[in-house]
């Protein structure tokens, strides 16, 4: 196995409880500043700054965007998806 050791595996556990408590800002990826940040934080900075932060139904969505990419994956996975779901709804499953 190229890049894999089986004599040291690693624990996403592990890996957590080591991990650096600080974020190296990089100034070539100017965005990734913003995962930094906690969700729930983020949610009460953008509620009080947004206009419409004060309607009972106001939530903030995030999402990913993609660009130039081949999103034949995402396709398929949707689609596997939204069957899944006439499948469960039509209680056939």
């Amino acid at each position: 196995m190229d890049g894999v050791s089986l004599a040291e595996p690693r624990r996403l556990s592990e890996q957590l409880a080591h991990a650096p408590t600080t974020f190296k800002r990089d100034p070539e990826d100017p965005s990734a500043v913003a995962l930094k940040e906690p969700w729930q934080e983020k949610v009460r900075r953008i509620r009080e700054n947004s206009p419409y932060g004060h309607f009972p139904n106001w939530r903030l969505l995030s999402v990913i965007v993609k660009c130039g990419d081949d999103l034949r994956q995402e396709l398929l996975a949707y689609q596997v998806l939204k069957q899944l779901q006439v499948t469960s709804t039509s209680r056939l499953l």
